[in-house]
């Protein structure tokens, strides 16, 4: 999976995620097939950081 467990550490310890983060990971976990995770973090990301879905961020979803 390339680098994904790299990026999703620093993910996990950014002080600060927004939409961008939120879709950059999300977007990943989505390319590389792992659609429950992707789920599972776009639901993180409504919870933790209240931040709403988009266009970009439901895109690899689909």
């Amino acid at each position: 999976f390339g680098k994904l467990d790299v990026a999703r550490k620093l993910f996990d310890i950014m002080p600060v995620r927004d939409y961008i983060s939120w879709n950059a990971i999300i977007g990943s976990y989505a390319s590389w097939g792992l659609l429950e995770e992707a789920e599972w973090l776009f639901r993180r990301m409504q919870k933790e950081d209240g931040i709403e879905m988009n266009v970009i961020t439901l895109e690899p979803l689909c």
